[in-house]
């Protein structure tokens, strides 16, 4: 299974102008590098510009999206919206969603309904918030998370999700999970998926780890894993691109 990269640029940058020279960046530096997809997804202001530049290596994504197509909910943004700019992947139920927004395993749901509903291919994240989360405990939570974000999803929509195992306490704090534990997510997380469709739709599924991924321990878990969720070592562009080439050789 090919590796892939997601880049979570968050609430960065600033500019327009910082986001075309960090885009540009990247797309130079992946430029010819082979066995490795690559999406970003950075503030959803900036995808009108960023879908102008040519990038055949480079899918763009969301950071987020609403349940609905359209009405009156102010701030929110659809997926047809996120469509006619390029997108054509979607993170979905973030930690910091979680924690920042109150989103819930419900609207989890509804988001990756709407996400398979406009075309858009998702990012689902899921995991712990507890450090000392004991192995049975990390699995009851990941079984949850799942079951309810894909409640009424069919199994032929599984060829277009993607799974983050994202252990919260590891955002952002320069913490990971060991390689072997996430080696156990990856496995229970795809025993999950046979549960509740079949092993040749659970297969389909490329699992990700997520939380405070860099270059110097990239490689532990894409040996192990089908690839990353980047955040803060995707806003420096020689560090995401280390991440990206590192990625293409496991």
């Amino acid at each position: 299974m090919i590796k892939f990269i997601v880049a979570n640029w968050k609430l960065h940058p600033v500019t327009a102008q910082e986001a075309e020279t960090l885009f540009k960046s990247v797309l130079g530096g992946v430029k010819g590098v082979k066995n490795v997809d690559v999406a970003v997804c950075p503030p959803a202001i900036f995808l009108p510009l960023l879908n102008q530049i040519k990038a055949k290596k480079i899918v763009l994504g969301a950071q987020n999206l609403f349940w609905e197509e359209k009405g009156a909910y102010t701030g929110e943004i659809s997926g047809p919206m996120l469509r006619q700019f390029g997108c054509r992947y979607a993170i979905v139920g973030h930690s910091e969603r979680k924690q920042y927004f109150y989103e819930t395993d419900e609207t989890i749901n509804l988001k990756l309904k709407a996400a398979f509903k406009a075309g858009l291919k998702a990012v689902l994240c899921a995991g712990e918030s507890d450090r000392g989360a004991s192995e049975k405990e990390v699995a009851q939570i990941l079984e949850t998370q799942i079951q309810n974000a894909l409640a009424g999803i069919p199994k032929g929509r599984l060829a277009d999700l993607t799974i983050a195992y994202e252990p919260v306490w590891a955002i952002g704090t320069g913490l990971t999970v060991s390689p072997d534990d996430a080696l156990k997510a990856k496995l229970f997380i795809k025993k999950v998926l046979m549960n509740l469709y079949d092993r040749p739709s659970a297969e389909r599924v490329r699992i990700l780890y997520g939380g405070s991924v860099n270059s110097k321990n990239i490689f532990d878990f894409v040996q192990i894993l089908d690839g990353a969720l980047v955040g803060g070592a995707s806003v420096d562009a020689a560090e995401f691109v280390k991440i990206v080439k590192i990625a293409s050789l496991a």
